[in-house]
């Protein structure tokens, strides 16, 4: 599981940040900014464009709209233009896409974070958009070509956008406990968990109940699928031992969890997310 950011930015911080590297003042259309600084979390913040977040490598962890939102290579996050958010990069290698509002439609529904499953041509759409960096021309045709498509293409995809989501919490000791579930899914018990926390069992039950709606093992449950899903698309990892990472004494009780949360078996999600081998080229001059 990814730890938690070590440079936590200020608010002052995370503007300047922002105007140094010309997120905001750009006249691009749409541009790709690859963080150069791993470990970093971001103060609330919003943009003037849409923003898509891709993590390469490792898991990123976004907060909004009273939710938190794990995003490995396997999914991205949407933020429409103007929506707060705050973003910790843990061990996360991040590209972000940006859009201008144009770009994108987004119906009222919509003016909220959706995270949507990156396809093997989202993925490669996404790597191919880092040659346009936010001190790109703004004229450029071949640029401001592709971007209108990508625009199109992510409205198509943010029409089937997946629940892989947490709450947030209010109050500083259930933010707190949430972020040790995620941080050590299928490890961590209430008992261990209130110690951390400074609270009782009652009173971190009572809190959770009334800010979230979900109970400590309603809550435990979901993060371990979550860390599960991370797992299933790592080459070495089998169904079985991941279910055991992730606390499942059974497979088949962790085939039954897992679908009820992600909406297809543990085998079906693993062999979708797994990156598709490149056509040897030798083979293809056949």
């Amino acid at each position: 599981m990814s730890k938690r950011a070590d440079q936590r930015l200020s608010a002052r911080e995370t503007r300047a940040l922002l105007a140094r590297e010309r997120l905001e003042t750009t006249r691009a259309s749409g541009f790709t900014f690859r963080e150069a600084a791993p470990r970093r979390s971001y103060a609330p913040h919003t943009h003037t464009r849409h923003q898509l977040l891709y993590a390469i490598e490792g898991t990123a962890t976004l907060e909004a709209d009273a939710a938190t939102y794990l995003l490995p290579p396997q999914r991205a996050g949407f933020i429409p233009a103007g929506v707060k958010h705050v973003t910790s990069l843990g061990n996360a290698n991040v590209v972000c896409l940006f859009l201008d509002r144009r770009l994108v439609r987004v119906g009222p529904e919509q003016r909220r974070v959706s995270v949507i499953d990156v396809t093997p041509l989202l993925r490669e759409m996404i790597q191919f958009a880092l040659r346009w960096p936010p001190a790109r021309r703004a004229r450029d045709p071949l640029a401001n070509a592709y971007f209108r498509a990508f625009g199109l293409l992510l409205e198509e995809w943010l029409t089937k956008e997946c629940a892989y989501r947490l709450p947030r919490g209010q109050s500083r000791v259930v933010k707190r406990a949430i972020e040790l579930t995620i941080e050590h899914a299928g490890v961590i018990e209430l008992p261990a968990l209130c110690r951390t926390v400074g609270a009782s069992q009652r009173t971190l039950r009572r809190h959770l109940q009334a800010e979230t709606g979900l109970g400590f093992r309603e809550l435990s449950s979901t993060a371990r699928i979550l860390r599960a899903m991370e797992l299933l698309a790592q080459a070495e990892s089998s169904v079985t031992d991941v279910a055991l990472a992730v606390g499942f004494d059974s497979p088949s009780a962790f085939a039954k969890r897992f679908a009820r949360v992600a909406g297809e078996s543990p085998s079906a999600f693993r062999a979708r997310s797994r990156p598709v081998a490149a056509p040897d080229a030798r083979a293809a001059k056949r």
